[in-house]
């Protein structure tokens, strides 16, 4: 069975959220093409979560 590669967002922007008390913050599994920008996080067992992507094509730059 082969897997599928990460999905585009076409853009996504994820921004504003206040993300407290929880177990992950926000997680980002297996998605190409997004901004996350101006979230409030606080009091979460993680705070933001990237898990990229094994196949092709290669994930791309990730810049903070």
């Amino acid at each position: 069975m082969s897997e599928k590669g990460a999905t585009d967002s076409r853009g996504l922007v994820v921004e504003g959220n206040a993300l407290h008390d929880n177990w992950n913050g926000l997680p980002i599994l297996r998605l190409r093409n997004l901004t996350v920008q101006r979230n409030h996080m606080a009091g979460n067992c993680t705070g933001l979560i990237v898990i990229g992507d094994e196949n092709k094509p290669p994930d791309s730059a990730l810049t903070r």
